[in-house]
């Protein structure tokens, strides 16, 4: 109740995911929904880090020190980018904050993957991934490992094996509310093509 969110996604937030994760929210929050965004690629024409920028400039002084928090539930939209790049822009973002919100802490959860299972697709997620965790690191954001674990399964992916079905937005919902909630993440393992979902005992942050 104490905290306020500014709450970034892609596509993802728009199937629904970012309703879930505004229930979570009881102290206010703002949601930008960016579809084919990332921090460095623009697959809609927009990073995060211009649409954070863009939301900021119509807010007052008084307005932006009400937030307490910007996270970014993104994806694998930056795919395309290489890792120099996404550094760069994950540090461009860091001072879009500081210039504007510096009383916010930055969290970047990913919740969006690919299950195809062509090597190509896989490095390129791996690639991501890595330069989300680096650039935490350098920048003193928060990562969250293990949100886009809840979807590593067919049974909730549609047939572009990028986005989720109706099951699986409801899954990830219900997997973004509880991080905002309790900062934990409940780990889920396939078996076969049923999930097996099990409370994680640690924060699995770093």
């Amino acid at each position: 109740q104490n905290r306020k969110y500014i709450l970034i996604f892609d596509s993802y937030g728009g199937l629904g995911i970012s309703s879930a994760a505004e229930e979570a929210c009881t102290g206010g929050c703002h949601v930008l929904n960016v579809g084919g965004a990332g921090f460095a690629g623009a697959g809609g024409g927009s990073t995060w880090g211009d649409a954070l920028s863009a939301y900021l400039a119509t807010l007052t002084a008084d307005e932006k020190a009400s937030y307490t928090d910007v996270m970014v539930f993104g994806g694998i939209n930056d795919y395309g980018m290489a890792f120099n790049d996404i550094q760069t822009a994950m540090a461009a973002f860091r001072t879009i904050v500081d210039n504007n919100i510096p009383q916010c802490r930055v969290t970047v959860a990913p919740i969006s993957y690919s299950i195809r299972v062509d090597t190509s697709m896989s490095d390129y997620c791996n690639k991501v991934l890595s330069a989300y965790s680096t650039g935490c690191i350098t920048n003193n954001f928060r990562y969250c490992n293990g949100l886009n674990a809840w979807i590593h399964n067919d049974m909730y992916m549609t047939a572009n094996d990028v986005h989720p079905n109706s099951a699986g937005v409801t899954l990830l919902g219900r997997a973004v509310k509880n991080f905002i909630l309790t900062e934990t993440v409940d780990k889920c393992s396939s078996v076969t093509r049923a999930a097996v979902l099990t409370p994680d005992t640690g924060l699995n942050m770093t």
